[in-house]
């Protein structure tokens, strides 16, 4: 019976289907668009705040890079005012130790007659077993430049600690 009236309304019943489905699916646009449009504000919304909050991102980005510059600049003229200073005590450090471990002409025995035979030249003193085997003479001048030098490096070391402990370096694992 239902199958004799579809037969005899299947024009009707086609366009009443067709109707249904057109309007089930202007339903769902007008609910998808609804989403849409509130997803898009939100999106519009989104974009508004992170334009808004970039000058103060770039701004506190800004501080944090020129941070370890000012901290390294710290250091640098914290150096610089006591190089003087610290290069001066180096210095003196070098003269004391110099003073208190001179190497003498007269460490050699001379001779006490000058008329005997050999007696124009010191005579050879053998102190490989003692601890004169493994002392060097170093000139006045050179000491002085190996002195000035280690001090340089001891402030340049001195420096570079104090850059480790600022957070502005960090210290090499390489021998």
């Amino acid at each position: 019976m239902i199958l004799l009236y579809i037969l005899a309304n299947w024009k009707w019943l086609l366009g009443a289907a067709a109707s249904a489905a057109l309007g089930i699916a202007l339903l769902f646009a007008t609910i998808d668009a609804r989403h849409w449009h509130k997803i898009a504000d939100q999106r519009a919304a989104t974009i508004a705040a992170v334009k808004a909050a970039q000058p103060i991102a770039e701004a506190a980005q800004a501080a944090v890079n020129h941070a370890p510059a000012a901290q390294s600049q710290t250091i640098a003229e914290t150096s610089n005012a006591n190089a003087k200073s610290d290069y001066d005590e180096g210095r003196a450090a070098g003269v004391a130790y110099a003073d208190a471990h001179r190497v003498r002409s007269d460490a050699q025995c001379k001779s006490s007659n000058p008329g005997l035979p050999g007696a124009d030249h010191v005579a050879a003193v053998d102190v490989r077993d003692g601890k004169a085997a493994d002392m060097v003479a170093v000139s006045q001048e050179d000491f002085a430049i190996l002195t000035g030098n280690s001090t340089r490096l001891a402030k340049v070391q001195a420096d570079a600690q104090a850059l480790i402990a600022a957070g502005v370096a960090v210290e090499s694992k390489q021998p």
